[in-house]
C-alpha cells in the first residue's frame, strides 16, 4: 500500500512539473555523496518514525 503511495506521489509530480523535476534530478547528480547519502538516511528515519506513530 505504502509503495503504491509512492509511486502516485511521484507520477503525480512528473506530471504537473515535469521541467522542475528534471531540474532537480540534476541538481542531485551534482551533489556530494556524502549529502545524498545523508538526505536519505534522514528520509529513512522519519518515514520509520511516521510508521511507528501510526500504530
Amino acid at each position: 500500500m505504502a509503495l503504491a503511495f509512492v509511486l502516485v506521489v511521484e507520477g503525480v509530480l512528473y506530471t504537473l512539473f515535469p521541467e522542475q523535476m528534471r531540474k532537480m534530478m540534476q541538481m542531485a547528480v551534482t551533489l556530494p555523496e556524502m549529502t545524498l547519502r545523508s538526505t536519505g538516511l534522514v528520509a529513512v528515519v522519519i518515514g520509520i518514525i511516521i510508521i511507528y506513530a501510526m500504530k
